[in-house]
């Protein structure tokens, strides 16, 4: 079990942001178990919750991709994963299709060592793709808490 959490605190700077057209927009402090911290947004000095999906999505790829070729002695230099989410015009505006696409630089790298491996990551061992795929179960619960 993977657990994180969110929160809005008025008290906290940089809780209320603006955009480039000058809208007012609310920000969030997203922290995982290990104190890690991300500004999540519509602001100028946040991440939104769209972008960070698919910042997970290839974090996920980047990583596997880089292990994997590591250990199967393939000489790369750099991996580079960028994820591009199509969304509808109208709202709701859920990602209809993601396209990701993968760099990948080095010296004498086999294309069927690389071809293996995005399937291994895509098919096997990336937590965010393979949950994508699947639609998981969401519950939402509220409790009021006293001030």
């Amino acid at each position: 079990m993977v657990t994180v959490s969110v929160l809005w605190d008025q008290s906290l700077p940089n809780m209320i942001d603006r955009d480039d057209t000058g809208a007012e927009f609310v920000n969030c402090i997203g922290k995982d178990v290990k104190g890690n911290q991300v500004m999540i947004g519509k602001g100028t000095s946040s991440i939104t919750p769209g972008q960070l999906l698919l910042l997970s999505l290839a974090g996920c790829i980047c990583s596997g991709v880089s292990r994997i070729m590591r250990q199967s002695r393939q000489q790369i230099t750099d991996v580079q994963v960028t994820a591009t989410g199509h969304q509808p015009a109208d709202f709701p505006k859920p990602f209809e299709r993601i396209e990701v696409v993968v760099r990948v630089s080095g010296k004498h790298i086999d294309p069927r060592v690389l071809d293996r491996t995005l399937h291994l990551v895509h098919e096997k061992y990336c937590t965010v793709g393979l949950t994508l795929k699947q639609r998981p179960v969401v519950e939402v619960t509220a409790v009021i808490q006293p001030t």
